[in-house]
């Protein structure tokens, strides 16, 4: 039977996850990710929702298992969590967003289980890994910034040792070096390194020199 006591709890419910999913939706936002503020607040709202009908059928039917939707929605979030990552050549973007989105439905499904301070020390705690733990990581260089460079060379003798020769000198290390070859045409090459502008500019200048280097592109 229907009474006030359940409505409050219901908009309890709803508005904490609400707030707890739109404060990380927010810094999203803020960072300019493909999932925002709105994404963050639905996802939370709706594993609330799921989990707290989960509740209600297992009160009416006592040998449902009480886990079974909330094991659905951590599933199921990794569909809209795949969404949000982008690959683009070597450089992959959005898995922070896609844990965020994966966490947030965790955090939603706290609230709908009436976990309400765990939903909110959770939500605090996310916060802090995206903005402070994110300002320190910038500041130490703990991110790798991967580029893919293209090249088209002449069939000149030692070609390949010449360039690799180059990157090591310059102070790269290379990730990963493939290439085609055609005779008496030269090679492509695609290297992979780690560099930051300022170095990448240095060895582009030295490539772009090389007179057996015909083609230079970055990817």
């Amino acid at each position: 039977m229907f009474n006030l006591t359940d409505l409050y709890v219901i908009l309890l419910k709803l508005i904490l996850a609400s707030i707890f999913g739109g404060l990380i939706g927010l810094d999203r936002e803020y960072s300019r990710r493909p999932a925002g503020l709105r994404t963050h607040m639905l996802v939370a709202v709706g594993a609330a929702i799921v989990m707290h009908v989960n509740l209600q059928l297992v009160a009416i039917y006592p040998l449902i298992d009480p886990g079974r939707f909330g094991a659905q929605v951590i599933s199921g979030i990794g569909f809209l969590g795949a969404g949000s990552i982008i690959k683009e050549g070597p450089t992959v973007s959005g898995l922070t967003t896609a844990a965020g989105l994966w966490t947030v439905a965790s955090i939603g499904l706290a609230v709908g289980s009436g976990q309400y301070l765990l939903g909110g020390i959770a939500t605090l705690l996310i916060l802090v890994v995206l903005r402070i733990f994110d300002h320190f990581e910038k500041k130490l260089k703990l991110r790798k910034k991967i580029t893919s460079i293209y090249l088209e060379t002449t069939d000149a003798k030692d070609i390949i040792k010449r360039i690799t020769e180059m990157f090591e000198k310059n102070g790269f290390t290379i990730e990963n070096l493939s290439t085609d070859y055609v005779s008496h045409r030269g090679h492509s090459m695609s290297v992979k390194v780690d560099c930051n502008l300022t170095n990448c500019n240095q060895l582009l200048d030295e490539l772009t020199n090389e007179p057996d280097i015909t083609r230079i592109r970055l990817r």
